[in-house]
Formats: C-alpha cells, sequence, structure tokens
C-alpha cells in the first residue's frame, strides 16, 4: 500500500486594502488572461508574528506602510487554503485612498527569484463584484466574506 507523504504546512498572511467600497488588488506577474489579480500576501519568515508578515508583504509587494496609512486590524478577518498545505491568513486595513494614498507611489519593490521581474505588475482599486471575476479562484470565498462583513 503506498504511503501518501504529509506535505509540511506552509503558512502565509497578507492585507485585503480597503477604500470606501473599493478595495486595492495587484496583478500576479504571469499570463495576462488569467484569474491572477491577488491581496498582497506572502510567507512567514522565522518568528514573524502573522501580522508582521502582513506588514512586511504589504510594504514589499505595494509599497504601502501599514504603521503610517490608515487602521488594521489586529485580529484576521478571514482565512483561507491554497491546494492541502498552504494556509492565508488575512487581515484588514482601512485608508483614505484620495487622503492617504494620492501622494504615494504605489509600486512592487519585491523581486521574482532570480529575475528582475516584480512579483506585482499592476494595481487596480476594485468593486467585490469586479474583483470577484478578477482574483485567483482561492480567494472567492473572500470575496464573499468581504461581501458578508461591508455589503457589495
Amino acid at each position: 500500500e503506498e504511503v501518501k507523504e504529509e506535505k509540511e504546512m506552509i503558512y502565509a498572511a497578507g492585507f485585503v486594502v480597503k477604500s470606501g467600497n473599493v478595495y486595492l488588488f495587484g496583478k500576479a506577474y504571469g499570463p495576462m488572461a488569467a484569474r491572477n489579480w491577488t491581496i498582497f500576501k506572502g510567507h512567514v519568515f522565522g518568528r514573524e508574528m502573522l501580522i508582521q508578515t502582513a506588514i512586511r508583504e504589504l510594504k514589499e509587494e505595494s509599497n504601502i506602510d501599514a504603521n503610517k496609512v490608515g487602521a488594521y486590524t489586529k485580529i484576521p478577518i478571514y482565512e483561507y487554503m491554497v491546494g492541502t498545505n498552504k494556509k492565508v491568513t488575512v487581515f484588514l486595513l482601512e485608508v483614505d485612498k484620495d487622503d492617504n494614498l494620492k501622494d504615494k507611489n504605489i509600486k512592487c519593490t519585491s523581486l521574482i527569484d532570480n529575475t528582475k521581474i516584480p512579483e506585482i505588475v499592476a494595481f487596480r482599486w476594485m468593486e467585490l463584484a469586479e474583483a470577484r471575476d478578477k482574483v485567483f479562484p482561492s480567494q472567492v470565498g473572500l470575496i464573499d466574506k468581504l461581501e458578508e462583513l461591508f455589503g457589495k
């Protein structure tokens, strides 16, 4: 009988960035037609707390410093699985995009391993209805949760 090897759990954390009724998403590098818009997230390093991971990844992937703009939740608003062994914890950052971010340079400084290609190649503020059709399939449940919390 074949024994399936248990894959080690991978933990990741990130932010949903909300301004009024729109949310900021980033387009992950990859096929243009694919559903590859995403929240800003990444793997936990060492003994980082999940909120620390979320803050670091948001800064790397969007240049937004959660400690300097808006207000963020210390308690996750959602968790989801990618495949069978990656758990993503999501926090919420509420900003006034016209006030907090109008002069901020939203850009990705995090490059794909051994390339000069940024992980996030475009940014867009979207309402949830639009985001639902563009995010990674693993993040559709998050859109449901945001609609439940804040309305469509």
